[in-house]
């Protein structure tokens, strides 16, 4: 009768484990699906930033008085004519991309937006990029 309640006690204890387990590697799983790591030119932007032209710092709103912005949620890249120059974000040894993506993005462009790459490649996306806009 002792071992039976004792084998009880571990089962139960183990299947509290066991779920708990894979509720942790369940939150972590969605966690990096949506984790895109996107580059405007050498600058970062995570889930919710934007960034104003000529600037180098994200900001968690909507820039007052800027002439354009960039904006960055939920996998979908928004350019409101925005302008950017620059070399680029090295993607590997020896490639650089104004726009780097690593995961999915949808590319929303209103206004007249303009990219452009004073080294080598102009857009480089791992896993692909969905253009909504006129794109030129």
């Amino acid at each position: 009768m002792k071992a039976s309640h004792q084998t009880r006690i571990f089962t139960i204890l183990l299947t509290l484990l066991m779920v708990c387990g894979l509720s942790a590697a369940a939150m972590i799983g969605a966690e990096s699906a949506d984790a895109t790591e996107i580059y405007l030119g050498t600058v970062a932007l995570g889930n919710g930033d934007y960034l104003a032209n000529g600037e180098t710092q994200v900001s968690g709103e909507l820039p007052q008085d800027c002439t354009g912005y960039a904006h960055y949620e939920d996998g979908v890249l928004t350019l409101e004519n925005y302008v950017l120059e620059s070399a680029g974000k090295t993607h590997d040894t020896t490639e650089r991309a104004v726009l780097y993506a690593e995961g999915d993005v949808e590319l929303v462009l209103t206004g007249a937006s303009s990219l452009t790459n004073t080294a080598d490649n102009m857009i480089w996306a791992q896993n692909g990029i969905v253009v909504k806009g006129n794109l030129t």
